[in-house]
C-alpha cells in the first residue's frame, strides 16, 4: 500500500510543480506521464534492489530523462521544460529532511548519515541526467557535421 500512495503522491507533486514550472497546457500531460514513469521506476527498483540508493536513482533518473528528451524531440520543446517536472519523484528530500531534522537535534552520527545518503541520492540523479545528455549529444553532433560538409 505504500508504495501506491508514494506513486500517487509523486504524480501529483509532478503536477504542482508542473504548475510551478508554468509548463504549457499542450505539453502539461508529458511532464505528468514523465513524473509517473520516474516515480514508477523508483518505486519498482526500490522494491527489487533495496539498499543499492545509487543504482537505483541512476537507473530511474536514466529511464526519465530518456523519455525527456524523445518527448521533447516530438513535442519541440526544451529538455528542460520536460525534465524538471519529472525528476521531482526523485528527489531526496527524505534524506535531506532527516539530515537537518537529526543536526537540529544535535545527533551528528544520524545527521551525517543521511546527509551522505541525500548525497548519494544526488549524485545517483546527476549521472543518469548527464550520462544520457551526452549520449543524445555524440549522436547529435556527427549529423550536424556531415551537413556542413555537404
Amino acid at each position: 500500500m505504500s508504495e501506491f500512495v508514494t506513486f500517487v503522491m509523486g504524480v501529483l507533486g509532478t503536477c504542482g510543480f508542473s504548475l510551478i514550472f508554468r509548463v504549457p497546457a499542450k505539453r502539461f500531460s508529458f511532464a505528468v506521464l514523465g513524473g509517473a514513469i520516474s516515480c514508477g521506476m523508483l518505486v519498482l527498483l526500490n522494491w527489487c534492489m533495496e539498499g543499492h540508493m545509487f543504482l537505483v536513482n541512476l537507473i530511474a533518473t536514466t529511464v526519465s530523462a530518456v523519455y525527456c528528451e524523445v518527448a521533447a524531440r516530438l513535442l519541440k520543446t526544451p529538455v528542460t521544460m520536460l525534465m524538471l517536472p519529472t525528476l521531482v519523484p526523485l528527489a531526496p528530500g527524505y534524506h535531506l529532511y532527516y539530515a537537518t531534522f537529526y543536526l537540529v537535534h544535535n545527533d551528528m552520527a544520524l545527521c551525517w548519515q543521511y546527509a551522505a545518503n541525500t548525497l548519494i541520492v544526488a549524485t545517483g540523479i546527476a549521472v543518469g541526467i548527464v550520462a544520457v545528455s551526452l549520449v543524445i549529444r555524440l549522436i547529435r553532433i556527427p549529423k550536424l557535421q556531415i551537413h556542413l560538409h555537404k
